[in-house]
């Protein structure tokens, strides 16, 4: 760690920074002192911002598990809508859609259902998920959290709805499969 620090202060401008940053935030990991985990991932947020911070997004979802881990749900959320923020599209075709903007969506999803127990929050981020990222591998997912979801709430209602587009639009997968068993029950 120490060898890091100074690492990091000849070389935290550059390209390495978060880089560095992320390996310190890996061995405080190890040594089980979330703490220092937390201020290391929080430095590389702030010194190594999107879109020239190659880490920014994976220590936001890191540092949103953190935040869990402490009960701190609203904070948590707000680490991983700094993630979802920074979605955009192009002119041409394509998007700058990276790996963790639809994960961090999802999950927000499931912090507001499970952890704060918010169903219109949960089923406000659920919605946003088609419209942002219609092309992600969790696509099928949502909708079957979404589903069940409100099968839980005890509204067949809506939690079939869900289901019933998940089945229509998904032929295959886990998601399609749990949804199945769920909207037949």
């Amino acid at each position: 760690i120490a060898f890091l620090e100074k690492l990091y202060e000849a070389s935290g401008t550059t390209t390495l920074g978060d880089d560095i940053l992320m390996e310190q935030a890996k061995l405080y990991e190890q040594r089980g002192d979330k703490l220092n985990e937390k201020r290391t991932l929080a430095k590389l947020v702030r010194n190594h911002p999107y879109p020239s911070g190659h880490l920014w997004d994976e220590a936001l979802l890191r540092l949103a598990d953190l935040l869990v881990e402490e009960g701190e749900i609203e904070a948590a959320i707000a680490a991983l809508e700094r993630i979802v923020a920074e979605h955009e599209t192009t002119t041409i075709i394509g998007s700058y859609t990276r790996t963790a903007m639809p994960v961090a969506l999802y999950r927000i999803g499931l912090l507001y259902r499970d952890e704060a127990r918010d169903l219109d929050r949960a089923e406000q981020a659920f919605d946003r998920f088609p419209r942002l990222f219609p092309d992600s591998t969790l696509a099928d997912d949502v909708l079957y959290e979404r589903g069940a979801m409100w099968l839980d709430a005890g509204d067949a209602d809506r939690g079939c709805r869900h289901l019933r587009t998940l089945l229509d639009e998904y032929p295959v997968g886990r998601a399609r499969r749990a949804g199945a068993a769920r909207f037949e029950s």
